[in-house]
């Protein structure tokens, strides 16, 4: 009888699989890959960084700024002598522009920083042992590095040389944009900044032809994420070195091109700002690391097609609802139709080198200021989840939040997990599904499937909103969160449009479920 029955649900499930097949057939791609592998030119020249030092995080903000970042905290070398200007930051180089005729040109850009370290403009650019650099930094002097205000170093050979210095202007570190105009012709060279020369820092290149000859240009970042945070505004972000634009124009002052870097990004972005149940979004007070964290900085790095978060934000579960409301910072994709996108598939690959969570939103909404409305939550965590109330569960869990209310929809046995805990520096692949009021996650990593039992919020679901990521406590330099095309093919669409499934196609999918399940729970018995 029971082998009987078990045939029947097979065939019925196998038949729901099929028709919801066909159904999928023509199913419209609602994001296709946003996971680039490069951005107008710019190229990363690999050198460095220092032993022990973080290495370089260039990417493009995906929400608010959006503009071009560097905060790892990193460098190539440091200084022995403070103020000296004798280091190497991490470069950003580019040649998509020519240099006009004579070698008379401005090179300009907006930039602006959370830290008070080095950062800024290279010209003339050879190779990396070869170039002009303006560097700027808030923090006075007496620190290794820079010097305070604004300085300008030649590197030939790979040996740097300070040419200037000036304290006429010195960058905030509260993110305040500025504009910096860097003059060459044929050889001399001019420094203004917010329309402002500063005479001190022109002069005549000698001893090398980087000036006549080469035409690359970039930026640099040293020692830049923001660390000391008791000084800072209440508004902070676990951030760096930015940079709004860089413009080539001729000797007149014509532009002949420009890198935006938002216009990098192949969809559009906003941060989702998580509630907890007691009403906490963990961002006061606010001169703490966890705090600075919780906007995250959620970046495409074209260098390498991924998207990454390395802030580790995080706020534990509340006791009002036990490891279950732990919030993080997340971004969720900002399409004109997203909020009114119901049933879909979504596909991504992804991972961490911490042990804390990673996760995916599906059907998340916000208000106009960025506050969560509603959202399901796909978390996956390696560390186990311990006896208190604040962690948030080891393996695969589902959270809803919805109104203001949180609530948990699945968890994986904690004692001795059924599917699938990831491996630190492992990544792994996930497809995630909801249709109508059913939500089906898989997981493959290597040769291994997971199939989890179809999950159903009959209660108050949420119907319908856009997908995102989100990160909980990954976020030491270098050991965020990673988030890049499923199964690693180009061109993989993030989210397909599937349209609702049939009363079979249901009913086969909820059969396999059940079956799935019971094939699991007599397995773990025996």
């Amino acid at each position: 009888m029971k082998q009987k029955l078990l045939a029947t649900f097979l065939t019925v499930a196998a038949l729901g699989m099929l028709l919801a097949a066909a159904n999928t057939a023509s199913a419209g791609i609602l994001v296709g890959d946003v996971f680039v592998n490069s951005y107008d030119g710019w190229t990363d020249p690999g050198t460095g960084p220092a032993s022990g030092s973080p290495d370089r995080n260039w990417g493009i903000l995906l929400s608010e700024d959006k503009c071009l970042s560097e905060s790892s905290d990193g460098r190539v070398t440091t200084s022995a002598t403070a103020g000296s200007g004798l280091v190497k930051s991490f470069n950003l180089v580019n040649s998509t522009y020519a240099v006009p005729g004579s070698f008379n040109y401005h090179l300009k850009a907006r930039l602006s920083t959370y830290d008070n370290d080095g950062f800024g403009l290279i010209f003339g650019y050879q190779d990396e042992n070869n170039y002009f650099r303006i560097a700027f930094r808030q923090q006075a002097n007496g620190n290794l590095g820079y010097p305070a205000g604004t300085s300008i170093q030649k590197v030939v050979g790979g040996v740097v040389t300070q040419l200037a210095t000036s304290t006429a202007f010195t960058p905030a570190f509260t993110n305040v944009p500025f504009d910096v105009d860097v003059s060459v012709n044929n050889g001399s060279y001019a420094v203004s900044v917010d329309g402002t020369a500063i005479p001190a820092l022109s002069g005549t290149e000698t001893g090398s032809s980087l000036l006549t000859t080469y035409n690359a240009y970039g930026v640099h970042s040293w020692y830049q994420r923001i660390q000391d945070l008791t000084p800072l505004p209440n508004d902070l972000r676990y951030r760096g070195t930015e940079v709004r634009s860089v413009t080539i124009s001729d000797g007149n002052d014509v532009t002949v091109g420009t890198h935006t870097f938002s216009g990098g990004l192949p969809a559009q972005w906003k941060a989702l700002l998580m509630t907890n149940s007691a009403g906490s979004q963990g961002l006061s007070p606010s001169n703490t690391t966890a705090a600075a964290g919780m906007r995250g900085n959620f970046r495409l790095d074209f260098r390498n097609g991924t998207i990454q978060d390395d802030t580790n934000g995080f706020l534990n579960a509340t006791a009002t609802t036990p490891n279950i409301d732990f919030i993080g910072p997340s971004v969720i994709v900002d399409d004109t139709n997203s909020g009114a996108w119901a049933d879909y598939e979504v596909k991504v690959r992804m991972g961490t080198a911490d042990n804390d969570g990673i996760g995916l939103l599906v059907r998340a909404s916000t208000d106009l200021s960025g506050n969560a409305t509603a959202f399901y939550r796909i978390n996956f965590d390696n560390e186990v989840i311990g006896t208190g109330t604040t962690r948030n569960p080891r393996g695969m869990s589902i959270q809803k939040y919805a109104g203001g209310v949180w609530s948990e929809l699945f968890r994986d046995d904690q004692t001795t997990p059924v599917y699938f805990v990831y491996t630190p520096g492992t990544p792994f692949d996930v497809k995630a599904t909801v249709q109508g009021t059913a939500i089906a996650v898989q997981v493959t990593q290597g040769v291994n499937v997971y199939n989890y039992p179809i999950v159903y919020d009959i209660t108050n679901p949420i119907l319908t909103g856009s997908v995102g990521f989100t990160n909980w406590g990954c976020g030491t330099q270098g050991a965020g969160v990673v988030f890049t095309r499923y199964g690693g093919v180009a061109g993989t669409p993030l989210v397909v449009e599937v349209p609702e499934p049939s009363t079979f196609a249901l009913l086969g999918m909820g059969l396999v479920g059940l079956v799935a399940w019971g094939w699991r729970r007599n397995r773990r018995v025996d």
